[in-house]
């Protein structure tokens, strides 16, 4: 994924300029997406001040950084909907197509052993991510399915280093 490609995606999904920056750095409370000597980074600033940064050698894996914390920012019902119906059997449909092996989530909740989950709990969706002993590391928590499936999404591009999946969002 490229800078522009990345900046389509996210004015197609609804995610508003306030929350991050593709241009270099900028650290008023937002996500930069920054291209140096070293290669790229994703950093984080507040008032000014650089909070983290994540560097990584290609633009590809950079801009999945900023898309999945962007995404996981953004914890609001409908903020994401711009993508329309993303929901359980969209995304199963997608990942499908792409041939995403099963192993590495699941859409229901089943018993998994190892990899992402999506789960519902008290009008909560939840992706979970268990290691690969079966204990879950990881659980991000969000009031929309669409918003969920997204951030699935995102979390499987970055973990299995598939910028593929995210080729084509109308698919």
């Amino acid at each position: 994924m490229k800078k522009d490609e990345l900046a389509r995606l996210l004015a197609t999904v609804g995610g508003p300029y306030r929350v991050y920056f593709l241009d270099g750095a900028n650290y008023s409370d937002l996500f930069c997406l920054e291209h140096g000597a070293a290669g790229w980074s994703v950093t984080y600033g507040e008032r000014g001040v650089k909070i983290w940064e994540s560097s990584f050698p290609t633009e590809d894996e950079a801009c999945l950084m900023l898309l999945a914390e962007v995404v996981r920012s953004l914890k609001r019902p409908g903020l994401l909907a711009g993508l329309g119906p993303t929901t359980r059997e969209r995304l199963a449909a997608l990942l499908a197509k792409k041939a995403v092996p099963g192993s590495a989530y699941q859409l229901s909740e089943l018993d998994l052993r190892h990899g992402y989950c999506l789960e519902t709990s008290d009008e909560m969706w939840l992706v979970t991510y268990y290691a690969s002993n079966g204990v879950r590391t990881r659980c991000e928590r969000f009031t929309g399915e669409s918003d969920a499936c997204l951030y699935l999404l995102a979390a499987l591009v970055h973990h299995l280093e598939r910028p593929d999946l995210l080729a084509d969002p109308s698919a």
